[in-house]
């Protein structure tokens, strides 16, 4: 059911958001942070995707409302939790490349 299929990859989401809260203690690598970056994109596509299917079909029944009240707010949580995860990773990865940056050589007088 679509339904289902949403609150599963909500689900793989903010699970997805504890295991980098909880790996926070290591530091990765410029590709792993790029794979884990990835990743973010790839679960939210799904959410996405799997919002607009259980969507439409609770609207097809108006006996649904209080169901599509209570997806939206969920995708609204999930919003939320990708714009974290992304964010995040979004900054590390910047970091990283700063600190990967050879020094600039200021010209010779």
């Amino acid at each position: 059911m679509a339904l289902d299929d949403f609150i599963a990859a909500s689900d793989r989401l903010c699970h997805f958001e504890a295991i980098l809260a909880g790996s926070s203690q290591t530091v990765p690598s410029l590709s792993s942070l790029r794979i884990r970056r990835d990743q973010v994109q790839n679960i939210w596509a799904i959410i996405e995707q799997e919002f607009g299917r259980c969507s439409k079909a609770l609207r097809e029944d108006p006996s649904n409302a209080k169901d599509l009240t209570a997806i939206q707010a969920k995708y609204a949580h999930c919003y939320a939790v990708y714009e974290r995860c992304a964010s995040h990773l979004g900054d590390q990865i910047e970091d990283m490349k700063t600190q990967n940056r050879p020094p600039t050589q200021e010209a010779a007088p």
